[in-house]
């Protein structure tokens, strides 16, 4: 397997350049990260390493989940995404690869790969070989990099892996919509510590029909959709659709999740007036 993205040289002659991201929760103080890059281009020099994030906190899968979900697309396809964040040890439900909307994922059988996909994947391939006893407690740096080097290389799913119909899957809440009201929930708190919502624009729309509306979440309301943080006066708290289409609370200069004492997880509500705004 080769990768897609096509760098183009003097000649007019494209080329093959294999893409592997990287999302862990090791952080860049350490060595762990360096061992990770190292082993890759060990086994795969031709291969460029792309971090996306490795300051997930700690075993918080599901926002790595989230900051994967969002932005893997932006990569070729055929990018491989290695994923190196689990709540609990992968000796009991290993690691798995998979194949969904022509990407590649590597990671653990956490439920992580049921909060990625919003379809099922092409296919799904529970990663064989055998382990090196001595990375016992830094696991990743054993199959799933060897797996990871190896699709780099060329390899198929079936080389690295058995497939598999069935992996541990979470069931995670989503908006839920009425003819006068969505009930979303917080998915995301950024490092500008804006509020990101699961509410999407076709669903505001779909629902709205172009109706007034509330924003209600706890004490608060809000009565208009914005399009930037400066069209409303510093300190004042603001909503708009971000660059991907979800629903965004934030604070112009401010940090909203603190000032507003919102956390993940929390809910949030549109209520739609029965008479279209003018």
């Amino acid at each position: 397997m080769k990768s897609t993205n096509l760098v183009k040289s003097k000649t007019e002659v494209y080329s093959y350049m294999p893409i592997l991201t990287l999302t862990t929760d090791l952080g860049t103080q350490d060595q762990y990260v360096a061992a990770i890059k190292g082993s890759l281009l060990s086994l795969a020099p031709t291969a460029t390493l792309v971090d996306i994030s490795h300051d997930i906190p700690s075993f918080d899968f599901y926002k790595a989940a989230y900051i994967v979900k969002h932005s893997y697309y932006f990569f070729p396809e055929k990018t491989i995404h290695l994923i190196g964040v689990t709540p609990f040890s992968t000796d009991t439900h290993g690691y798995l690869a998979a194949q969904y909307k022509n990407h590649f994922f590597i990671g653990p059988d956490s439920g992580l790969f049921s909060a990625i996909f919003d379809e099922p994947a092409q296919q799904i391939v529970k990663l064989n070989g055998k382990t090196d006893p001595k990375f016992r407690t830094f696991s990743l740096i054993d199959l799933p990099v060897k797996a990871a080097a190896k699709l780099l290389n060329g390899a198929k799913l079936s080389d690295i892996g058995e497939k598999t119909e069935s992996y541990y899957e979470r069931n995670f809440l989503k908006p839920f919509a009425s003819n006068h009201s969505i009930d979303g929930y917080i998915t995301h708190i950024d490092r500008f510590k804006n509020i990101i919502t699961d509410i999407d624009l076709n669903l505001f729309k779909e629902v709205g029909k172009n109706r007034a509306f509330t924003i209600a979440f706890k004490n608060y309301t809000i009565r208009d959709i914005n399009t930037h943080y400066e069209d409303v006066i510093s300190g004042e708290s603001i909503a708009f659709f971000n660059f991907q289409g979800f629903l965004e609370i934030a604070i112009n200069y401010g940090n909203a999740a603190s000032l507003l004492n919102f956390s993940r997880g929390e809910k949030i509500k549109i209520i739609f007036n029965d008479h279209t705004d003018s």
